[in-house]
């Protein structure tokens, strides 16, 4: 296994939940993970931010299928030691995701919130508003569609829309002051 793929295994596998899950977690403090948090956990920069934000006894932790896509699209070129255009040309694809399956699984961790009309005709407004780029735009979206008030993110370019939009951006910088310690 590649050791970027061994940042995972402290992780333990709690069980796979739905949105459907989303009416019972109202004690629960509810974090919305951007697809940073994986990359750069991968690259084990910031391992206590990564640690603290996808510490799933502590809080329900979402996700989207755009933060799949951005993950997954890291990780090929992360693990692959190409960028993924490259594998994807030579037929590596597979033979990376195989070889590092348990890092590719990381969703299973977390709860993946549908996308819906509403969701990206709103994401067209936020890229307007706050000059964010689309898979942004659908990440601040998503939150507020789902009422989702926490984002954990290393992306400063949601610091206005998070701002504009009541939601609390926790940072490598910020978490100690809006996570509960354990």
């Amino acid at each position: 296994m590649n050791s970027i793929a061994g940042a995972w295994n402290f992780l333990a596998r709690p069980n796979i939940q739905t949105s459907q899950s989303l009416s019972m977690t109202s004690t629960i403090s509810r974090i919305f993970l951007d697809s940073s948090v994986f990359i750069e956990g991968a690259k084990q920069s910031a391992p206590d931010f990564f640690k603290a934000v996808t510490k799933p006894a502590a809080f329900q932790s979402y996700i989207s299928d755009v933060v799949c896509s951005e993950t997954w699209y890291h990780f090929l070129g992360l693990m692959g030691g190409a960028s993924p255009l490259a594998l994807k040309q030579r037929t590596s694809v597979h033979s990376v995701i195989r070889e590092n399956q348990e890092a590719f699984d990381f969703y299973h961790q977390y709860i993946l919130l549908p996308s819906s009309l509403k969701i990206v005709k709103t994401a067209t407004e936020m890229m307007g508003k706050y000059n964010l780029l689309p898979n942004d735009a659908l990440i601040i979206s998503t939150c507020i569609a789902h009422h989702i008030t926490h984002l954990a993110s290393h992306d400063s370019d949601f610091i206005p829309a998070c701002a504009g939009e009541g939601l609390i951006l926790i940072t490598p910088e910020n978490y100690l002051e809006h996570l509960p310690t354990f």
